[in-house]
């Protein structure tokens, strides 16, 4: 569904050209606050440039999936070496949920890469005797405003990770003061940036109350749905995890800093979901990354014998399953959306000629999914509160089974499959009376 809704903002953004305040007519938004616009951005530029298809709203988290596997190899080198890195690299894209919504039109994937990049900039900026110090800190703060203009508050995964990381280490940052101030300025930069040409400021004043309507309330057994959704999902992986946090937990003196950064990101990204009671896997899409770092850290040592013999072959499968990241073909998720999807395709066999759709609240509501069907659609959708509304020349009226507008404007076109009811105006005919 979050899919779909991105997708959905980003073709309105077309269909009205105003690129700040966002529509999203299948929900009857009037405005759409609940996440930050860089990636929905994205997409209407790539939907402005190549056309508007499952393709290529796949092809903006794709470029951010692989740009993500290219930050955590280097970040790998830093930690341990290049081979580690590279291994590293590929147990991402191994870890079958990274992959699994890494590649669909939702912010996580996007977030993963700003996250990443931010940590590899951070550790070069700390290397020794580095002249480009202040120009990697600038570059940490410009990856942090692209991680809070990607998912807003969990931009705070980065900076979190990296105190906890020195304080695990019990050390300080190198010029700390240089540091901040180089983050400090890329960060405000893009802010500077999103408030002077977007629309950043009615955004915040509107973003806490838009997502705080959407916490429902939690049990104790939503805690452990994250740690949980890990446990079950995260094979053949998992050992090796456990077993790359005991070898850092027991050789504290090899925990440098690129190896501390990945274990407390992963701990902090499971802490902070668990107390939020959070049960959507793809939030817990950010958790993989840092995790890879620590497998490659339990694996490397094993591998590292017989690693010329293997290298050829972990370059081609690591090649192999970037680019299928990148091209495969698969289609927006529509299983949830298949009541809409089988009515539309009734309709399109029986009516010809109408542009727009009304679909009545209930109706959308019932399915919860209407964006995934309707969001490419040749037609302008409108939701509508109530069956009470006076047909205009080009449409048509969906509503749930149990809704009936008043008979007198709209008569029922008979459908055969269809779990919804389907209207035509009486004075604006489009479709056939019998099929």
């Amino acid at each position: 569904m979050d899919a779909m809704e991105n997708a959905s903002i980003a073709k309105f953004i077309l269909s009205t050209g105003n690129w700040k305040s966002f529509r999203y007519e299948l929900e009857a938004y009037s405005q759409y606050f609940n996440h930050p616009p860089l990636v929905i951005w994205l997409e209407a530029l790539f939907f402005k440039v190549f056309g508007v298809s499952d393709s290529i709203a796949r092809l903006v988290p794709a470029l951010f999936g692989l740009g993500t596997l290219a930050g955590v190899v280097l970040w790998g080198e830093i930690a341990l070496s290049i081979e580690a890195g590279l291994l590293a690299g590929w147990v991402l894209l191994t870890s079958n949920r990274y992959i699994k919504f890494a590649s669909d039109v939702l912010l996580e994937g996007p977030l993963c890469f700003f996250l990443v990049w931010g940590t590899f900039f951070f550790l070069k900026s700390q290397e020794k005797l580095n002249q480009k110090r202040i120009r990697y800190s600038f570059l940490v703060g410009l990856c942090l405003g692209g991680a809070f203009l990607t998912k807003s508050v969990f931009f705070i995964i980065l900076p979190l990770s990296l105190v906890t990381a020195f304080l695990l280490n019990r050390s300080v940052p190198k010029n700390s003061l240089l540091v901040f101030s180089g983050t400090v300025a890329g960060f405000l930069l893009v802010l500077a940036v999103w408030f002077g040409f977007g629309d950043g400021l009615n955004f915040l004043t509107h973003h806490y109350s838009a997502i705080s309507s959407r916490v429902e309330s939690r049990n104790w057994a939503t805690f452990l749905v994250p740690t949980k959704n890990i446990l079950t999902t995260y094979w053949p992986w998992l050992p090796f995890l456990f077993w790359g946090l005991g070898k850092l937990l027991k050789n504290t003196q090899e925990l440098n800093l690129g190896k501390s950064i990945a274990f407390t990101m992963s701990l902090i990204v499971l802490v902070m979901f668990s107390l939020a009671g959070h049960f959507f896997e793809h939030y817990l899409t950010t958790f993989y990354p840092p995790a890879s770092i620590l497998v490659s850290i339990s694996l490397y040592p094993l591998l590292k014998p017989r690693f010329k013999l293997i290298e050829k072959v972990l370059w081609g499968l690591t090649v192999f399953l970037a680019v299928a990241l990148a091209v495969l073909p698969i289609n927006l998720r529509k299983n949830r959306a298949e009541p809409l999807a089988t009515t539309l395709r009734e309709m399109s066999a029986v009516c010809h000629g109408q542009k727009e759709l009304l679909i009545t609240r209930t109706a959308m509501d019932r399915w919860l999914a209407v964006a995934i069907t309707l969001w490419k659609t040749p037609y302008e959708i409108k939701s509508i509160e109530s069956v009470d509304s006076t047909p205009q020349a080009g449409q048509l009226l969906i509503t749930s089974k149990d809704e009936a507008p008043p008979s007198a404007v709209w008569e029922k076109v008979p459908l055969c499959h269809s779990q919804f009811n389907l209207y035509q105006s009486k004075q604006f005919q489009y479709c056939r009376r019998s099929q």
